[in-house]
C-alpha cells in the first residue's frame, strides 16, 4: 500500500528484550523519536546500539524526513507502528542475511 513505508530499526539485544516485553520501541534519549532508515544496511552507519536489525511499516504520513544524517528518517513512538520481521546481525553491513532468513514478528504497536 503506497500510504505505508517499510523502514529498518538497529538496536542491541537488550534493546530488543525490552521491547518484546514492553510490546513498542523506547523513542531516542536525545528526543524521543524513533530513528530508522530505508534500507537494513544504512542502519550501521546511524544506529548507537547494534546487534538486531527490525523490519518496521509505519504510515509515510507519520515519517519526519528532516533529519541531518543521510539514510534516516525518524518518527514519534507515540504513532502507529509494526514490527514485522528481526535479525540478528554482526558489526558491518555486509553481515544482514537474506529475508528468508530474518524471523516474522508481526507486532503491532
Amino acid at each position: 500500500d503506497q500510504h505505508f513505508a517499510t523502514v529498518y530499526h538497529q538496536t542491541s539485544l537488550k534493546g530488543w528484550l525490552g521491547i518484546r516485553e514492553d510490546g513498542y520501541i523506547h523513542g531516542s534519549v536525545s528526543d524521543g523519536m524513533i530513528y530508522a532508515s530505508p534500507t537494513p544496511e544504512k542502519t550501521f552507519s546511524c544506529a548507537r546500539h547494534k546487534g538486531i536489525i527490525l523490519e518496521i511499516s509505519v504510515r509515510r504520513s507519520y515519517l519526519d524526513f528532516t533529519c541531518t544524517e543521510p539514510g534516516k528518517v525518524r518518527f514519534s513512538p507515540k504513532k502507529d507502528y509494526n514490527i514485522n520481521k528481526s535479525v540478528m546481525v554482526g558489526d558491518t553491513p555486509d553481515s544482514v542475511p537474506h529475508s528468508r532468513q530474518w524471523t516474522n514478528e508481526h507486532i503491532q504497536v
